[in-house]
């Protein structure tokens, strides 16, 4: 929950698990340790000027060599979090859509490649970056949308999406203390997994349509 650069965690502070996130110095050490291309997330509320501190510190201090998967917020279209319905708030505020729905997923495709666009000028081109659009697994309408939503897709490298398998089985519905470990795999197998793989291939049609990568995070 962070706007100006200054609301940003530091190195100094007693802990790292506030709502600040994790200081961009840790972030940038342990990627140049490992050797590890980091996914930065922008905060949903982070002004231009954060944007831009965040980008110069990223290009002055990881390793040349190393890339930044770059996304803005996290899991926009999820009504469990905030940004959620912070991006409803500011697409109704804009009117950017026919309806609620419509303003916040075009205010997330808006937002996000402002975000790029400020991170490629101060890296100075993309050649670094793979700039990530997220969208929700078991609906591609979601990210169809903003990557069409005024050219979005010009600005994006990558999809990015959670094939998760085997959710359901957590649900006491699922009666899974009531199965054997076979059966449970035989569940995850033929139809946690055809399902995943759906989800997947749904995607693929959407992102081979503009040219861009799908990856998967969690």
């Amino acid at each position: 929950e962070v706007v100006k650069w200054s609301d940003r965690a530091k190195l100094s502070d007693a802990t790292w698990s506030t709502k600040a996130g994790g200081p961009i110095e840790m972030i940038v050490e342990l990627s140049n340790r490992i050797n590890a291309n980091p996914w930065i997330n922008i905060p949903h509320q982070a002004d231009d000027e954060y944007v831009r501190s965040f980008a110069k510190y990223l290009k002055d201090n990881l390793k040349p060599g190393l890339k930044v998967y770059i996304e803005y917020t996290n899991e926009a279209w999820n009504a469990v979090f905030g940004q959620f319905h912070y991006m409803i708030q500011e697409g109704e505020k804009r009117r950017l859509g026919k309806d609620r729905w419509d303003s916040g997923f075009n205010y997330y495709s808006k937002r996000a490649v402002e975000v790029f666009k400020i991170v490629e000028g101060t890296f100075g081109g993309t050649e670094r970056l793979v700039r990530v659009m997220g969208g929700q697994a078991a609906n591609p309408f979601i990210v169809s949308k903003s990557l069409s939503f005024q050219n979005a897709h010009k600005h994006v490298d990558a999809v990015a999406i959670a094939p998760y398998i085997g959710g359901h089985l957590g649900s006491p519905d699922a009666k899974t203390d009531q199965m054997s470990l076979d059966e449970i795999f035989k569940v995850l197998e033929t139809d946690s997994m055809a399902e995943s793989k759906k989800w997947i291939t749904d995607h693929v049609k959407v992102t081979e349509k503009y040219g861009l990568d799908l990856i998967a995070y969690e």
